[in-house]
């Protein structure tokens, strides 16, 4: 268990909960060719991306997914179904 007592499977849903938090930054419109703003590449460093300066949001996007996915078997989250496209 941690020190928030959340023990192994709440790591788990915090990953996950951050994950979404970063899907929901990336996924918002943007201008076309403008770059992935620093707060949210701030963010993706934290999850252990260390993104180069030609990261594109779809790549972004594909790497967080395939976190996701594992997580989202791991934890049997029904409530947060695959998309059929991912």
């Amino acid at each position: 268990m941690d020190a928030n007592g959340w023990g192994t499977l709440g790591s788990q849903w915090r990953e996950l909960n951050e994950l979404d938090r970063v899907l929901d930054l990336l996924a918002r419109p943007a201008r076309l060719g403008s770059g992935v703003p620093r707060s949210v590449r701030s963010e993706l460093r934290g999850l252990g991306l260390d993104l180069g300066r030609s990261a594109e949001r779809k790549e972004l996007i594909e790497w967080l997914w395939s976190r996701k996915r594992p997580l989202l078997r791991e934890l049997g989250a029904s409530d947060d179904p695959l998309p059929p496209c991912a």
